[in-house]
């Protein structure tokens, strides 16, 4: 299992945590955080609906998200991750050079 945080618009933050008990994820308490949770039986579903589901911009509601990939193959999370960076950034240009990838 993976945790995913992604900040919007400064710099498009991504990062990716392996210890899913860093002190960094106790973050996603806030109000209204958005968390979107993919597993085996639902990464499919979620991939192709993931660009018309999660909109980003400069608004509390709207700039982050919080994602739990759970497959049961933490390289095959991973490239779920990376799949969900690739779609944004040919959506968003914050993340189309500026990335900040940080692993955990």
């Amino acid at each position: 299992m993976i945790k995913v945080y992604i900040n919007y618009p400064n710099q498009g933050i991504f990062s990716i945590y392996e210890d899913i008990e860093h002190k960094n994820i106790q973050k996603n308490t806030k109000v209204n955080q958005r968390v979107l949770s993919i597993n085996s039986s639902n990464f499919t579903e979620k991939m192709l609906s993931f660009i018309d589901n999660y909109k980003f911009s400069a608004t509390s509601a709207e700039n982050d998200l919080w994602i739990d990939i759970d497959t049961g193959d933490t390289i095959f999370d991973k490239n779920i991750a990376f799949e969900i960076l690739k779609k944004l950034s040919e959506k968003y240009v914050p993340f189309q050079n500026n990335i900040t990838f940080k692993k955990f």
